[in-house]
């Protein structure tokens, strides 16, 4: 086996300067591939918080949509009992009563939906948010992997041009 000595290897000027740039070839892809992957990770990192806050946000929404609805039941119930009051009908007895508790289980069906939908639009925005947080990790994951096939390519390449049989 015979030893050739790779191009500019040892000679002053501008050849010098790039072999030893080369010599630092492997550390600048080490580091590159490094920033890459920790840069990925925290950017999935940076997206799943702010869809956290955004899921947090929107459940806080939800529930005070939700209360003010229990609002509007309240009002609509008392004034319903304040006509039927006004009327001289009896709330408590027949077609009054039975008007009062529809209208009852109808809002009280409109609360119960929409605290549903609120629970699940929480579960689906979390969801995402540890969707896009796995994302950057498996990103990060592909850059060290990527960085590692560079770096061995790079090692057979020299080593190629290095050595020959």
């Amino acid at each position: 086996m015979t030893i050739i000595a790779s191009a500019g290897a040892g000679t002053a000027g501008a050849g010098g300067a790039m072999a030893g740039i080369s010599a630092f070839a492997p550390y600048l892809m080490v580091a590159s591939t490094l920033f890459s992957a920790f840069s990925n990770a925290a950017a999935g990192k940076k997206k799943a918080a702010a869809n956290r806050r955004t899921a947090v946000s929107g459940l806080t929404t939800d529930l005070l949509r939700e209360r003010g609805m229990k609002m509007q039941q309240g009002a609509a119930l008392s004034k319903i009992r304040s006509n039927a009051g006004a009327a001289g009908v009896d709330v408590g007895q027949g077609s009054a009563m039975q008007a009062y508790l529809q209208t009852a289980r109808e809002t009280e069906l409109e609360i119960a939906m929409a605290h549903k939908a609120a629970e699940s639009n929480f579960a689906a925005r979390m969801s995402g948010a540890a969707d896009v947080e796995a994302a950057g990790n498996q990103a990060a994951f592909g850059s060290l992997l990527s960085g590692a096939a560079d770096l061995f390519s790079y090692k057979a390449k020299k080593d190629r041009a290095t050595f020959r049989a």
